[in-house]
């Protein structure tokens, strides 16, 4: 059969044989003509507004006709999720890392991932990696815009326009410290009008509702609320006191009816690995199974001692409370993710100089430290990094999220 029950009763998508093929377009040869040109235009037009399962059904038509056909998700499979931290410009250790991974595996971390999730620069990052070079093509043509590569020349050539300075904002004490309007030019050129469902892998970004104090979880495969992508990143990325918050409108909803006032995702969840694991779990529920990489920005030893705190007011909680808030919880999920998943949870993160650490030190010496501090930590641990790698050399599992297979039982229910 072409679907078949988990115990948790959610479908999972099996591999159709020459038979199934035959059959399925059978039925729709069968069924098309009978149905009125209503029916089959809304048919197609649900068909073609949905990307995933567009690509999905094209692949019915070219499996291979041999014998290799893979047999349904099993529970020996493995959903890989890839977790990116915030952190401004110290972002580039983590496209400079991921380099080394495409390097080594030879594909695309679009390819390699089944989830991709980031806050802030990280979030950038992720869509970065998995919007498609043309999203007018056919979604199953699409190949990526961005190497690790490129985002790391793109971090490392523009980051005068990501941190542009205002001189009327007196070094952020009276208005945001850089100019936006520069970053969004710099968004604008690199999505242009793509949206956040024309992604290459299932991806998830963070930011920070600041209407209703909580986090916004924007997920490419939600078609209720679609976004431009360059929306998305510049909500994600909008650090208080570095940039003014983003007012987002979907695309698809009227935003008289409804509209976001975001900021910096890192507010909320500056690692934000568990949250891609909560989502994941809900795309890929028949999985029992999980390889999660996630890569921070950087970690550097700053005690505070009591001594030294113990006397402290405004002025001295306050130079350190942004680093106690967001570092803090990034580093209690981390615990928690080595609990849960001591074999099969990778966490890379660069050790650091406090002096190097400003999220906004985008100097030439800053920048060439940064990549050499990544390089470094890969050397020093390269038998890790190795293990890494092997794991991500098997192909990837062919799994199907949920969403495709509850989109297409819709179709064809629509079509008959």
């Amino acid at each position: 059969m072409l679907f078949s029950n988990c115990p948790d009763n959610f479908l999972v998508y099996k591999r159709p044989s020459l038979l199934y093929i035959i059959l399925f377009n059978i039925f729709i040869i069968i069924t098309i003509p009978v149905a009125s040109a209503s029916q089959t235009h809304d048919t197609f037009k649900s068909l073609s507004q949905n990307f995933y399962t567009y690509n999905f059904l094209n692949s019915l038509v070219k499996v291979p006709l041999d014998n290799s056909l893979q047999e349904s998700p099993s529970r020996n499979d493995v959903v890989r999720v890839l977790s990116l931290d915030g952190g401004g410009i110290r972002s580039i250790m983590q496209t400079y890392f991921l380099e080394q991974v495409e390097k080594a595996v030879g594909k695309p971390i679009s390819e390699i991932f089944h989830l991709i999730a980031g806050t802030s620069a990280g979030g950038i990052v992720s869509a970065g990696l998995t919007v498609p070079q043309n999203p007018q093509d056919d979604p199953i043509d699409w190949q990526p815009k961005f190497t690790a590569a490129d985002l790391t020349n793109l971090f490392k050539e523009q980051a005068g326009k990501i941190f542009c300075k205002k001189s009327s904002s007196l070094w952020g004490f009276w208005g945001p410290r850089y100019d936006s309007k520069s970053l969004e030019s710099l968004m604008e050129e690199n999505f242009h009008d793509t949206t956040f469902d024309q992604t290459l892998t299932p991806t998830l970004i963070l930011a920070h509702d600041l209407q209703g104090n909580k986090a916004k979880f924007f997920k490419s495969w939600n078609q209720k609320e679609i976004f431009y992508t360059k929306d998305v990143v510049l909500a994600t990325s909008a650090a208080p006191t570095y940039f003014e918050p983003r007012k987002v409108v979907p695309v698809n909803v009227d935003s008289v009816v409804k509209n976001y006032f975001l900021s910096d995702g890192g507010t909320c969840a500056n690692n934000p690995t568990a949250c891609a694991l909560v989502e994941v779990k809900k795309l890929y529920p028949h999985v029992q199974k999980y390889e999660i990489l996630s890569l921070g920005t950087g970690t550097y030893t700053d005690p505070l001692y009591y001594e030294k705190m113990k006397n402290a007011g405004f002025v001295g909680w306050g130079m350190n409370m942004v680093n106690i808030s967001i570092d803090g919880p990034s580093n209690l999920v981390h615990q928690e993710m080595q609990t849960l998943y001591p074999n099969s949870y990778f966490r890379w993160n660069p050790s650091i100089d406090k002096d190097n650490a400003a999220m906004d030190n985008i100097s030439p010496h800053n920048i060439s430290y940064l990549l050499q501090a990544a390089d470094d930590m890969i050397s020093n641990a390269q038998h890790s990094f190795n293990e890494l790698i092997n794991r991500l050399n098997h192909p990837r599992a062919e799994l199907i999220p949920i969403y495709q297979t509850n989109s297409l039982q819709n179709i064809i229910k629509s079509a008959a």
